[in-house]
């Protein structure tokens, strides 16, 4: 499977770099949440999160990202500021 990064902000250098494919953590792959409204999508979203080492986990539709967005970016902090 090919992966193209879009954006140029700390997330995007950060998945570039490929800190965070296939992470060795305790206790098994960490979820990565998604959403959005087309359930076609999603599936792709879903195999691509697995391919990476990550346990994909839906959590609705597009207005679930008011939620996900800012827990994922506490999630991120840790891992960006010690790599």
């Amino acid at each position: 499977m090919s992966i193209g990064i879009l954006g140029a902000g700390t997330v995007a250098k950060t998945v570039g770099a490929g800190l965070m494919v296939h992470p060795t953590l305790p206790g098994g792959p960490t979820t990565m949440f998604l959403c959005g409204n087309d359930a076609t999508a999603k599936v792709t979203v879903s195999g691509l999160i697995t391919a990476l080492g990550w346990a994909p986990t839906d959590v609705g539709t597009a207005v679930a990202a008011r939620a996900a967005e800012p827990l994922c970016m506490l999630w991120c902090i840790p891992g960006m500021r010690g790599g």
